[in-house]
């Protein structure tokens, strides 16, 4: 049976070899450079190795507790290609938008843009028009940040209503059906299936053309059939979507810009 609408909720390198140290290090922040590059260096109790990664356009290192300065110089020295290479493409990309969540301000929505529109508070959203409807009441002091969780909350919601339909449509082509379709704010991933079936989508993904959501779409459908990555997965989502890799190139190369970042303070 298809999916109703359900009630939404909210790089690694190869591990570097880890030498104890006796003297307990103060599970502190630093920073370190590449060249000029500045990296932040966490510590975790969970880590037995040292990954990297560009998080909002920073570097962070992130290695075990008791690491060594020496073992964290040494994890730089190997990151240090790919820290080179990466900052180079940061500093010629777009970069994300920002807003001020102010009324009369647009925001992407699958192949269109919405007008942010202020209506009272008995509005209800049946149909994504050429609007973002959002009420404030005359008590909320910091409105900004008020109108941004109420624009997250429709993305989620209102969101959730087309993924819902999109998953219905695609499960009939993959042969397979979700128990669920929810929406969440991940930092990572654009999707996930669990071994339970249930389908779970970034709202953000829907910033993104609608032939890219359909891929994506499709890409956790696949996953009910092969719950991996292989050669088998890959002819599922070839077999519903010939085109995939197109959209899956868009994402690799423009989904940095898929955000909704205020450009005040939060």
């Amino acid at each position: 049976m298809p999916i109703a609408n359900s009630i939404y909720s909210k790089k690694s390198l190869p591990p570097c070899p880890i030498k104890r140290t006796g003297k307990r290090m103060k599970n502190t922040n630093q920073i370190k450079y590449v060249d000029n590059i500045p990296i932040t260096i966490i510590r975790s109790k969970r880590r037995r190795s040292f990954g990297i990664q560009v998080k909002e356009d920073k570097f962070v290192l992130r290695v075990p507790s008791r690491a060594s300065q020496n073992n964290i110089q040494h994890s730089l020295n190997r990151f240090a290609p790919w820290v080179r290479q990466r900052q180079a493409i940061l500093e010629t990309a777009e970069k994300p938008p920002t807003y001020e969540f102010q009324f009369g301000e647009q925001f992407p929505w699958l192949n269109t843009q919405l007008t942010l529109t202020s209506v009272d508070k008995h509005h209800k959203t049946e149909l994504v028009t050429k609007y973002l409807p959002v009420h404030l009441p005359n008590s909320v002091r910091n409105q900004s940040a008020y109108i941004q969780k109420r624009v997250i909350d429709f993305y989620k919601g209102v969101g959730l209503r087309h993924l819902v339909s999109r998953v219905n449509y695609f499960a009939e082509l993959v042969g397979k059906q979700p128990t669920d379709v929810k929406t969440y704010s991940y930092k990572r991933r654009w999707g996930s299936c669990s071994s339970q079936g249930v389908l779970t989508f970034n709202w953000s993904i829907l910033l993104a053309p609608a032939n890219v959501v359909d891929y994506v779409v499709v890409h956790e459908l696949a996953h009910l059939v092969h719950f991996d990555h292989s050669k088998s997965f890959w002819q599922v989502v070839d077999r519903v979507m010939p085109n995939y890799k197109h959209q899956r190139k868009w994402l690799k190369e423009n989904g940095h810009l898929l955000s909704i970042r205020p450009n005040f303070p939060v």
